[in-house]
Protein backbone atom coordinates (compact mmCIF):
# COMPACT_ATOMS: atom_id res chain seq x y z
CA UNK A 1 0.00 0.00 0.00
CA UNK A 2 1.14 3.34 -0.62
CA UNK A 3 2.58 4.61 2.53
CA UNK A 4 1.10 7.70 2.24
CA UNK A 5 -2.12 6.49 2.06
CA UNK A 6 -1.46 4.19 4.86
CA UNK A 7 -0.54 7.16 6.72
CA UNK A 8 -3.83 8.82 5.75
CA UNK A 9 -6.10 5.48 7.17
CA UNK A 10 -4.08 5.36 10.24
CA UNK A 11 -4.86 9.12 10.90
CA UNK A 12 -8.21 8.32 10.34
CA UNK A 13 -8.97 5.48 12.19
CA UNK A 14 -7.05 7.08 15.45
CA UNK A 15 -9.44 10.45 15.07
CA UNK A 16 -12.90 8.52 14.38
CA UNK A 17 -13.23 7.39 17.91
CA UNK A 18 -11.49 10.30 19.46
CA UNK A 19 -14.36 12.59 17.90
CA UNK A 20 -16.99 10.08 18.68
CA UNK A 21 -16.19 10.14 22.67
CA UNK A 22 -16.18 14.30 22.28
CA UNK A 23 -18.67 16.06 25.09
CA UNK A 24 -21.75 16.89 23.08
CA UNK A 25 -22.44 20.49 23.41
CA UNK A 26 -25.48 23.05 22.39
CA UNK A 27 -24.55 26.90 21.86
CA UNK A 28 -27.73 29.23 23.03
CA UNK A 29 -28.20 32.90 24.33
CA UNK A 30 -30.69 36.02 23.63
CA UNK A 31 -30.18 39.47 22.80
CA UNK A 32 -32.34 41.68 25.59
CA UNK A 33 -32.95 45.30 24.67
CA UNK A 34 -35.23 47.97 26.06
CA UNK A 35 -35.91 51.97 25.64
CA UNK A 36 -35.62 53.77 28.69
CA UNK A 37 -36.88 56.76 29.76
CA UNK A 38 -35.47 57.93 33.28
CA UNK A 39 -36.00 61.38 35.48
CA UNK A 40 -33.15 62.21 38.35
CA UNK A 41 -35.00 65.12 39.60
CA UNK A 42 -33.38 67.45 36.96
CA UNK A 43 -33.01 66.13 34.09
CA UNK A 44 -34.61 62.78 31.55
CA UNK A 45 -33.73 61.19 28.76
CA UNK A 46 -34.68 58.61 26.40
CA UNK A 47 -32.05 55.73 25.93
CA UNK A 48 -32.27 52.59 23.36
CA UNK A 49 -29.71 49.72 26.04
CA UNK A 50 -29.06 46.46 27.41
CA UNK A 51 -31.18 45.11 29.82
CA UNK A 52 -29.28 44.33 33.02
CA UNK A 53 -32.02 42.18 34.46
CA UNK A 54 -31.03 39.74 32.24
CA UNK A 55 -28.30 41.10 30.20
CA UNK A 56 -27.50 39.71 26.29
CA UNK A 57 -25.67 36.71 26.51
CA UNK A 58 -23.90 33.63 24.29
CA UNK A 59 -23.46 30.57 26.37
CA UNK A 60 -22.23 27.10 25.46
CA UNK A 61 -23.23 23.87 27.54
CA UNK A 62 -21.89 20.31 27.24
CA UNK A 63 -22.23 16.98 28.53
CA UNK A 64 -20.47 13.38 28.64
CA UNK A 65 -21.16 10.20 29.72
CA UNK A 66 -18.62 8.93 32.06
CA UNK A 67 -20.51 5.56 32.78
CA UNK A 68 -21.25 4.06 35.81
CA UNK A 69 -23.73 6.70 36.18
CA UNK A 70 -21.35 9.72 36.15
CA UNK A 71 -21.48 12.60 33.91
CA UNK A 72 -18.87 15.27 32.89
CA UNK A 73 -19.75 18.67 31.50
CA UNK A 74 -19.01 22.40 30.86
CA UNK A 75 -20.41 25.57 30.90
CA UNK A 76 -19.51 28.94 29.50
CA UNK A 77 -21.41 31.65 29.13
CA UNK A 78 -20.78 35.88 28.84
CA UNK A 79 -22.73 38.52 28.38
CA UNK A 80 -22.66 40.55 25.16
CA UNK A 81 -23.21 44.51 26.03
CA UNK A 82 -23.03 47.53 24.31
CA UNK A 83 -24.82 50.10 25.84
CA UNK A 84 -25.96 48.59 29.49
CA UNK A 85 -28.44 50.01 31.63
CA UNK A 86 -26.38 49.35 34.89
CA UNK A 87 -23.75 51.52 33.53
CA UNK A 88 -25.39 54.62 31.73
CA UNK A 89 -26.25 57.67 33.49
CA UNK A 90 -29.06 59.82 32.24
CA UNK A 91 -27.05 62.28 29.63
CA UNK A 92 -24.51 59.82 29.07
CA UNK A 93 -24.22 57.02 26.78
CA UNK A 94 -21.99 54.24 27.97
CA UNK A 95 -20.61 51.66 26.80
CA UNK A 96 -21.28 49.20 29.18
CA UNK A 97 -16.90 47.69 29.39
CA UNK A 98 -16.00 45.04 27.82
CA UNK A 99 -17.28 41.54 27.40
CA UNK A 100 -18.24 39.97 30.84
CA UNK A 101 -17.40 36.61 31.55
CA UNK A 102 -19.89 35.20 33.67
CA UNK A 103 -19.85 31.02 33.63
CA UNK A 104 -16.32 29.27 32.64
CA UNK A 105 -16.76 26.22 34.54
CA UNK A 106 -16.24 22.04 34.27
CA UNK A 107 -18.54 19.49 36.63
CA UNK A 108 -18.59 16.25 37.45
CA UNK A 109 -21.35 14.44 38.67
CA UNK A 110 -23.20 10.86 39.73
CA UNK A 111 -25.57 9.67 42.48
CA UNK A 112 -23.24 11.50 45.31
CA UNK A 113 -24.10 14.26 44.17
CA UNK A 114 -21.98 17.34 41.72
CA UNK A 115 -18.47 18.78 41.88
CA UNK A 116 -18.30 21.64 40.11
CA UNK A 117 -14.64 23.76 39.09
CA UNK A 118 -14.30 26.99 37.81
CA UNK A 119 -15.98 30.46 37.88
CA UNK A 120 -19.45 30.01 38.29
CA UNK A 121 -22.82 31.04 40.82
CA UNK A 122 -21.36 30.19 44.12
CA UNK A 123 -23.71 28.36 46.93
CA UNK A 124 -25.31 31.84 48.03
CA UNK A 125 -26.08 33.35 44.82
CA UNK A 126 -29.80 33.90 43.95
CA UNK A 127 -30.68 32.91 47.47
CA UNK A 128 -32.90 36.25 47.10
CA UNK A 129 -35.10 34.20 43.81
CA UNK A 130 -37.57 32.51 45.10
CA UNK A 131 -40.76 33.82 43.33
CA UNK A 132 -43.60 32.39 40.68
CA UNK A 133 -43.74 35.55 38.91
CA UNK A 134 -42.42 36.20 35.27
CA UNK A 135 -41.86 40.35 34.93
CA UNK A 136 -38.31 40.13 36.69
CA UNK A 137 -36.83 41.69 33.66
CA UNK A 138 -39.37 44.41 34.22
CA UNK A 139 -40.00 44.75 37.83
CA UNK A 140 -37.49 42.37 39.72
CA UNK A 141 -38.47 43.03 43.89
CA UNK A 142 -35.07 41.83 45.27
CA UNK A 143 -33.33 44.25 42.83
CA UNK A 144 -35.72 46.96 41.84
CA UNK A 145 -33.07 49.33 39.89
CA UNK A 146 -31.17 46.18 37.79
CA UNK A 147 -32.01 48.46 34.71
CA UNK A 148 -31.63 51.96 36.64
CA UNK A 149 -28.05 51.39 38.30
CA UNK A 150 -26.10 54.16 36.19
CA UNK A 151 -29.09 56.77 37.08
CA UNK A 152 -27.25 59.37 39.35
CA UNK A 153 -28.53 60.55 42.39
CA UNK A 154 -29.13 64.76 42.72
CA UNK A 155 -29.49 66.77 46.04
CA UNK A 156 -33.33 68.08 46.23
CA UNK A 157 -32.13 71.61 47.02
CA UNK A 158 -29.91 72.62 44.38
CA UNK A 159 -30.16 69.67 41.88
CA UNK A 160 -26.05 69.14 42.26
CA UNK A 161 -25.38 65.44 41.59
CA UNK A 162 -23.97 63.35 44.30
CA UNK A 163 -20.73 62.61 44.08
CA UNK A 164 -19.44 59.27 43.30
CA UNK A 165 -23.42 58.36 44.02
CA UNK A 166 -26.12 56.45 41.85
CA UNK A 167 -28.77 54.31 42.14
CA UNK A 168 -26.53 51.14 42.51
CA UNK A 169 -25.58 52.91 45.56
CA UNK A 170 -28.37 52.27 47.49
CA UNK A 171 -29.61 49.70 46.05
CA UNK A 172 -26.77 47.08 44.96
CA UNK A 173 -28.22 43.75 45.72
CA UNK A 174 -27.66 42.07 48.92
CA UNK A 175 -27.45 38.40 47.47
CA UNK A 176 -24.58 35.71 46.41
CA UNK A 177 -22.39 36.09 43.29
CA UNK A 178 -20.64 34.70 40.77
CA UNK A 179 -16.98 33.70 41.08
CA UNK A 180 -14.32 31.61 40.83
CA UNK A 181 -14.55 28.66 43.35
CA UNK A 182 -14.99 24.71 44.09
CA UNK A 183 -18.27 24.06 44.39
CA UNK A 184 -20.18 20.94 45.89
CA UNK A 185 -24.27 20.09 45.50
CA UNK A 186 -25.79 17.57 47.38
CA UNK A 187 -28.02 15.32 46.01
CA UNK A 188 -31.87 15.79 46.64
CA UNK A 189 -33.26 15.51 50.19
CA UNK A 190 -36.99 15.18 49.25
CA UNK A 191 -37.92 18.58 47.76
CA UNK A 192 -34.71 20.37 49.31
CA UNK A 193 -30.97 20.34 48.40
CA UNK A 194 -27.95 22.06 49.86
CA UNK A 195 -24.56 23.79 48.18
CA UNK A 196 -21.69 24.71 49.62
CA UNK A 197 -18.38 26.59 48.17
CA UNK A 198 -14.91 27.92 48.96
CA UNK A 199 -13.42 30.68 46.58
CA UNK A 200 -10.41 32.50 46.48
CA UNK A 201 -9.31 35.13 49.01
CA UNK A 202 -11.09 32.85 52.19
CA UNK A 203 -14.65 33.58 50.49
CA UNK A 204 -16.96 30.66 50.95
CA UNK A 205 -20.79 30.68 51.07
CA UNK A 206 -23.72 28.13 51.49
CA UNK A 207 -26.96 27.43 50.34
CA UNK A 208 -30.44 25.54 50.88
CA UNK A 209 -33.23 25.78 48.56
CA UNK A 210 -36.63 23.62 48.35
CA UNK A 211 -39.84 23.52 46.28
CA UNK A 212 -42.87 21.61 46.10
CA UNK A 213 -46.45 21.21 46.02
CA UNK A 214 -48.69 22.86 48.80
CA UNK A 215 -52.24 23.55 49.87
CA UNK A 216 -53.35 23.40 45.80
CA UNK A 217 -50.89 25.33 44.87
CA UNK A 218 -47.19 25.70 45.31
CA UNK A 219 -44.13 27.11 46.95
CA UNK A 220 -40.33 27.69 47.09
CA UNK A 221 -37.87 28.92 49.33
CA UNK A 222 -34.03 29.81 49.51
CA UNK A 223 -31.26 30.70 51.87
CA UNK A 224 -28.00 31.78 51.89
CA UNK A 225 -25.09 33.20 53.60
CA UNK A 226 -21.75 34.53 52.01
CA UNK A 227 -18.85 34.87 53.89
CA UNK A 228 -16.75 37.69 52.08
CA UNK A 229 -14.96 39.43 54.84
CA UNK A 230 -11.61 39.29 53.82
CA UNK A 231 -11.87 39.59 49.90
CA UNK A 232 -14.91 42.72 49.78
CA UNK A 233 -15.24 43.45 53.61
CA UNK A 234 -18.79 42.12 54.74
CA UNK A 235 -20.45 38.84 54.73
CA UNK A 236 -23.69 38.62 54.24
CA UNK A 237 -27.22 36.13 54.73
CA UNK A 238 -30.44 36.18 52.05
CA UNK A 239 -33.52 34.71 52.65
CA UNK A 240 -36.42 34.30 50.28
CA UNK A 241 -40.01 32.61 50.26
CA UNK A 242 -43.00 32.58 47.78
CA UNK A 243 -46.41 30.14 47.22
CA UNK A 244 -48.37 30.29 44.25
CA UNK A 245 -51.69 29.73 44.27
CA UNK A 246 -53.69 27.33 41.78
CA UNK A 247 -55.45 30.29 39.72
CA UNK A 248 -52.68 31.57 39.36
CA UNK A 249 -52.16 34.60 42.04
CA UNK A 250 -48.58 34.33 43.83
CA UNK A 251 -47.00 36.41 46.57
CA UNK A 252 -43.26 36.37 47.46
CA UNK A 253 -40.91 38.20 49.92
CA UNK A 254 -37.53 38.50 51.35
CA UNK A 255 -35.23 39.46 53.80
CA UNK A 256 -31.20 40.22 53.41
CA UNK A 257 -28.93 41.43 55.72
CA UNK A 258 -24.87 42.96 54.94
CA UNK A 259 -22.37 42.91 57.55
CA UNK A 260 -19.26 45.17 57.33
CA UNK A 261 -16.26 44.45 58.64
CA UNK A 262 -15.82 48.46 59.13
CA UNK A 263 -15.94 49.13 62.90
CA UNK A 264 -19.16 51.73 63.73
CA UNK A 265 -20.59 50.97 60.50
CA UNK A 266 -24.17 49.77 60.45
CA UNK A 267 -25.62 46.62 59.12
CA UNK A 268 -27.20 47.18 55.59
CA UNK A 269 -30.54 45.69 55.05
CA UNK A 270 -32.92 45.43 52.34
CA UNK A 271 -36.78 43.36 52.49
CA UNK A 272 -38.95 43.23 49.79
CA UNK A 273 -42.89 41.95 49.04
CA UNK A 274 -44.28 41.32 45.92
CA UNK A 275 -47.67 40.36 44.21
CA UNK A 276 -47.86 38.67 40.71
CA UNK A 277 -50.75 37.32 38.51
CA UNK A 278 -49.99 34.73 35.65
CA UNK A 279 -52.31 33.83 33.07
CA UNK A 280 -51.64 32.14 30.07
CA UNK A 281 -48.75 33.54 28.68
CA UNK A 282 -48.98 36.73 30.93
CA UNK A 283 -47.69 37.78 33.65
CA UNK A 284 -48.17 41.24 35.99
CA UNK A 285 -46.68 42.62 39.16
CA UNK A 286 -46.70 45.61 41.79
CA UNK A 287 -43.70 45.22 44.29
CA UNK A 288 -42.65 47.43 47.10
CA UNK A 289 -38.91 47.32 48.78
CA UNK A 290 -36.66 49.42 50.80
CA UNK A 291 -32.87 49.45 51.51
CA UNK A 292 -31.68 51.11 54.86
CA UNK A 293 -28.03 51.81 55.30
CA UNK A 294 -26.16 50.95 51.75
CA UNK A 295 -25.93 54.12 50.01
CA UNK A 296 -24.50 55.68 53.94
CA UNK A 297 -25.50 55.05 57.47
CA UNK A 298 -28.87 56.51 58.55
CA UNK A 299 -29.82 57.13 54.74
CA UNK A 300 -32.34 54.71 53.43
CA UNK A 301 -34.31 54.15 49.97
CA UNK A 302 -37.96 52.70 49.39
CA UNK A 303 -39.26 51.63 45.56
CA UNK A 304 -42.52 51.20 44.05
CA UNK A 305 -42.75 48.96 41.06
CA UNK A 306 -45.05 47.41 38.58
CA UNK A 307 -44.50 44.98 35.65
CA UNK A 308 -45.75 43.11 32.66
CA UNK A 309 -44.44 40.84 30.47
CA UNK A 310 -45.72 38.87 27.42
CA UNK A 311 -44.21 35.49 26.55
CA UNK A 312 -44.17 34.09 22.92
CA UNK A 313 -42.97 30.52 24.01
CA UNK A 314 -42.98 28.76 20.62
CA UNK A 315 -40.62 31.85 19.44
CA UNK A 316 -38.73 32.12 22.08
CA UNK A 317 -39.38 35.61 22.79
CA UNK A 318 -40.38 37.95 25.58
CA UNK A 319 -42.18 41.47 25.68
CA UNK A 320 -42.49 43.50 28.97
CA UNK A 321 -42.66 47.33 30.19
CA UNK A 322 -42.29 47.96 34.06
CA UNK A 323 -42.34 51.25 35.79
CA UNK A 324 -40.14 52.19 39.12
CA UNK A 325 -40.31 55.20 41.52
CA UNK A 326 -37.64 55.40 44.19
CA UNK A 327 -37.65 57.41 46.88
CA UNK A 328 -34.89 58.69 49.42
CA UNK A 329 -34.72 59.55 53.27
CA UNK A 330 -31.16 60.87 54.34
CA UNK A 331 -31.05 62.41 57.74
CA UNK A 332 -28.11 65.19 58.21
CA UNK A 333 -25.28 62.58 59.35
CA UNK A 334 -26.11 60.85 56.67
CA UNK A 335 -25.98 63.79 54.21
CA UNK A 336 -22.81 65.06 55.60
CA UNK A 337 -20.88 61.92 55.32
CA UNK A 338 -22.28 62.03 51.27
CA UNK A 339 -21.29 65.74 50.70
CA UNK A 340 -24.85 67.00 50.69
CA UNK A 341 -25.50 70.76 51.77
CA UNK A 342 -28.72 72.49 52.16
CA UNK A 343 -31.27 70.14 53.09
CA UNK A 344 -29.41 67.24 53.17
CA UNK A 345 -32.30 65.50 50.64
CA UNK A 346 -32.00 63.27 47.43
CA UNK A 347 -34.54 64.13 45.12
CA UNK A 348 -36.89 60.64 43.38
CA UNK A 349 -35.77 59.08 40.54
CA UNK A 350 -38.89 57.91 37.94
CA UNK A 351 -38.28 55.67 35.35
CA UNK A 352 -39.87 53.36 32.83
CA UNK A 353 -38.87 50.96 30.33
CA UNK A 354 -40.11 49.00 27.25
CA UNK A 355 -38.62 46.43 25.81
CA UNK A 356 -37.84 42.70 24.36
CA UNK A 357 -35.41 39.56 24.78
CA UNK A 358 -35.45 36.98 21.49
CA UNK A 359 -33.83 33.84 22.95
CA UNK A 360 -31.61 31.35 20.01
CA UNK A 361 -30.23 27.94 20.22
Amino acid sequence: MNRKLLTVAIAGALAAPMAAQAVNFKISGHINRMVRYADDGAASDIQSLDNGASRSRMRVKGSADLGNGMKAGLYSEFALVRQRGSSSAIKTNGTGGPIDIRHSAVWFSGNWGKLTLGHTSTAADCADCAAFNTTWMANEATSPTDWLFGVGLREDNNNNPVAGKNIGSAWSTIDGTRDAEIRYDTPAFGPAAVAVDIGNNQKWAAGLKASGAAGGGKYAFRFGYDARDNASGFSQYIGSAAYQFSQGTSIQGGYAVRDFVTAGRSNAKQWWVMLAHNWGNNGVSVSYAQSNDLLADWADSDSIGVGYNRAFPKAGVDVYAGFQHITFDVNAAAGAGLGLTGTNGIQDVNAAIVGSRVKFN
